[in-house]
């Protein structure tokens, strides 16, 4: 889940890739002739100031200390949004390794769009495939340092609190370790 810069727009840039959801049970999607327009913007560069977002990455972490990607999700926020589950929000796709999303209303996602960041605020995460082993959870906050607004990232497992770099990037390490302590 790689990404580098926060994008929006009604356009697909030639080269471009994309995913589309739709409704169960298949459908399909047309691209028209006079569906197209002359030239192509530049897809690395987001226009106008960046939407404030929070992602997290996970990193599985080897024996000779080098790190693999393994997953990701990203959470936009802005007034335009809602906090349901709906079009602007991506489902998650199970892949067959290590997965990590946000969890709103049952629903598993790997883009989630909400509304303006309050001190309400929490996102919930859902952690599937990992293996015994060490991994690192790096999230980072950007346009969300806002005066009197704190994050914590809670583990429930190991009960610990860990301050959130509202502005900036927190790393979070763990250990799965096998131990089966369901109810916990």
């Amino acid at each position: 889940f790689p990404y580098t810069t926060l994008f929006r727009s009604n356009f697909i840039a030639s080269g471009m890739a994309f995913f589309v959801q739709g409704a169960l049970g298949g459908g399909t999607l047309t691209f028209k002739e006079g569906a197209k327009t002359t030239g192509s913007g530049v897809t690395s560069t987001p226009a106008g100031m960046p939407t404030p977002a929070f992602r997290g990455t996970l990193y599985g972490l080897n024996a000779d200390s080098s790190t693999y990607l393994a997953d990701g999700f990203l959470v936009n926020y802005g007034d335009e949004y809602s906090n349901k589950v709906d079009d602007m929000d991506g489902i998650k796709r199970i892949n067959g390794s290590e997965n990590i999303s946000t969890k709103t209303a049952g629903t598993l996602l790997v883009v989630e769009r909400r509304q303006t960041i309050t001190s309400q605020d929490t996102i919930f995460l859902n952690m599937t495939g990992v293996s015994r082993r060490n991994y690192r959870l790096e999230f980072d906050a950007d346009n969300l340092n806002q005066p009197g607004l704190n994050g914590l990232v809670v583990d429930n497992y190991l009960q610990t609190l860990t301050p959130l770099n509202m502005g900036g990037t927190t790393e979070a390490e763990f250990a799965v370790t096998g131990v089966a302590e369901i109810g916990r």
